[in-house]
């Protein structure tokens, strides 16, 4: 009789050990399921970042292109500037060695008589009378 006993808690002890071995299996089974489902979206969520930043690189180089359009831009037009006002300094000069010179020989105008402080006016006579 105890050997009967011991055979049937032996048997239930290992029917114990197997049910616990099962959830072991079964809880592991489901703890692979779900790093499999985390790597899956793990790597899907890598997939879109990378997507992003090739974006991002388009999005860049443009931007880079655009920058260095407004700089050649705003070059070309200081540099216009530049030219614009050289090309009028040359006009006056132009103008102004087109001009007719006074002739050398010509009389200066007259002065503008100057008046005293009585109102008169000075510089028209020279008194010799010393």
């Amino acid at each position: 009789m105890i050997s009967d006993t011991r055979s049937a808690t032996a048997a239930a002890f290992g029917q114990l050990q197997q049910q616990q071995a099962q959830r072991q299996v079964e809880q592991a089974e489901q703890r692979l399921q779900q790093l499999q489902a985390e790597a899956a979206k793990a790597r899907q969520e890598a997939s879109q970042a990378n997507e992003r930043a090739r974006s991002l690189e388009v999005d860049s180089d443009q931007a880079r292109s655009d920058v260095d359009r407004a700089r050649i831009g705003a070059s070309s037009r200081d540099a216009l500037a530049q030219v614009d006002s050289q090309i009028g300094e040359i006009r006056e000069q132009i103008a102004v060695a087109q001009s007719p010179e006074p002739p050398v020989n010509a009389p200066s105008p007259a002065a503008s008589p100057v008046l005293n402080m009585q109102g008169e006016v000075t510089g028209t006579q020279v008194n010799v009378v010393a």
